[in-house]
């Protein structure tokens, strides 16, 4: 770590000076930050670049956005090799395995506590116990721990905003009906418990059939996602760590992989009923709806139950009265399996830096996760702060407090009090290079079998091969 820190910093004001008279200077060191805002939020990180370039006049943030992960991803695969990568950028733990392979992402470790750029109280603290806690120990656990989790010892990521997935359901329809919220998958012994949420899928089913408009009671947003999160919750491995490509891919060879993937193809296909415009069913995915967020047709009230991303709550906002749960489990007294998936940017660091400029970069994250920040961040997109500290902050104390004629409700605020309750529910699942390709596979086998295009045999066979071939 580059030890001037301290001089420039002190120089900070006699700096300023010189860039308000003249502007900014181009001596300025200059750190590149990719990833995948939209503009609404972009504004919100210009903002927070501006403050961080008042505090640290010698450092200036270039930050542009790559479209969607898989674009960054990619992006960054294409450029590591020549060397015009970004010095940090927006990351999921599969890329950071895909980077780990060149070694082009740095262990962050002697950061955290280095006692010149290491965390401050500052950043956000939180008490227990009557002691100060701050650093590293000031993040949710899990999400600090994500960046840990590789093939190879050391902090490769760190976190910047965690989301997860809800069940988004129409309030007034439900409460109309007399539908209870459902919280389990399954229960085939007893076709009339309707929280189990097949047999709740086929009451309302059976009741809105006739609804031209109607296409299913749920829509999830995401194949793979699904095909993961039932996979855990009923204790099927998935991925693993493991010295051969068979053991790293377990479900491949799962007869219980299988099964739960022709049981979800015989609800599908029992409600099939084929139209002139449209197709019914008892849930529909994204593939399975032309490669369509299923959250639109929940606002058009076209089904009644959306499950997505909290990242996304915006695009779950109907006209009508709406309300918000956990997404069912499959045995929620089994502890070991019950969860839900968990989601949203960490960030990595490039080695194409020098030590001045990783300097600047850690300093960045820092600020743009300071306990004031990540909270800001949270409370406009629905996404989860990932410090303890933030949600002690004045701004979000408000955000999920119980709604008052006052302040009201909106969802945003009504998803912040659900996931509140939720951060011992989250999973991930191990990541090795190679996973993102399984991400990608195990949503097409789901959806394939689905819409009747591969057989259950076929689907695994080819996810098989292709995934044997990528791993040789």
């Amino acid at each position: 770590m580059n030890k001037k820190i301290p001089m420039l910093t002190l120089m900070g004001a006699f700096v300023v000076g010189i860039a308000s008279a003249c502007g900014p200077t181009d001596n300025r060191i200059a750190i590149t930050f990719w990833h995948t805002l939209g503009k609404a939020n972009q504004a919100m990180l210009n903002d927070m670049i501006d403050d961080f370039e008042e505090l640290y006049p010698q450092y200036r943030v270039s930050a542009s956005s790559q479209g969607d992960y898989d674009g960054l991803r990619d992006k960054i695969l294409n450029t590591i090799s020549v060397g015009t990568n970004p010095d940090m950028a927006f990351c999921y733990p599969d890329h950071v395995a895909r980077y780990l392979e060149s070694n082009s992402v740095i262990d962050m470790t002697p950061y955290v506590n280095d006692p010149e750029v290491g965390f401050a109280v500052s950043d956000g603290s939180h008490e227990e116990n009557g002691e100060t806690i701050y650093g590293a120990d000031d993040f949710i656990q899990g999400y600090w721990e994500e960046g840990t989790e590789y093939s190879v010892e050391g902090l490769y990521s760190v976190p910047y905003a965690k989301s997860t997935e809800v069940l988004f359901y129409n309030k007034d329809v439900f409460e109309a009906n007399g539908w209870p919220v459902p919280t389990k998958w399954f229960n085939d012994e007893d076709p009339d418990d309707l929280t189990a949420m097949f047999n709740l899928c086929r009451e309302i089913y059976q009741e809105m059939y006739d609804d031209p408009g109607f296409v299913a009671p749920l829509g999830y947003d995401s194949d793979s996602n699904l095909f993961i999160t039932l996979h855990h919750q009923m204790g099927i491995p998935y991925t693993q760590q493991a010295d051969t490509p068979e053991d790293r891919y377990p479900f491949l060879t799962s007869q219980a992989s299988k099964d739960l993937v022709t049981r979800l193809k015989t609800i599908y296909d029992d409600s099939a009923v084929q139209g002139d415009q449209y197709e019914k069913h008892m849930f529909v995915t994204k593939a399975t709806n032309g490669g369509s967020y299923t959250s639109t047709l929940f606002t058009e009230e076209r089904c009644y139950m959306s499950i997505g991303s909290t990242g996304g709550t915006s695009y779950n906002v109907g006209s009508f009265n709406i309300g918000i749960a956990k997404i069912p489990q499959h045995n929620d007294s089994d502890p070991e399996h019950r969860g839900v998936i968990s989601q949203g940017p960490s960030i990595c660091f490039f080695n194409t830096m020098d030590d001045e400029t990783r300097d600047g970069a850690w300093l960045f994250y820092r600020h743009i996760t300071n306990a004031t920040n990540s909270a800001r961040y949270a409370i406009q997109t629905g996404y989860e702060p990932v410090r303890i500290s933030s949600y002690e902050t004045e701004q979000y104390v408000e955000h999920i407090a119980e709604p008052t004629e006052v302040t009201g409700d909106n969802l945003f605020r009504m998803v912040a009090r659900l996931t509140r309750t939720m951060q011992d529910d989250y999973f991930t699942s191990p990541v090795f290079p190679g996973t993102d390709l399984a991400r990608d596979l195990v949503g097409g086998i789901l959806s394939n079998v689905l819409l009747g295009t591969e057989t259950v045999d076929d689907a695994y066979s080819r996810v098989y091969s292709e995934l044997m071939f990528q791993d040789q």
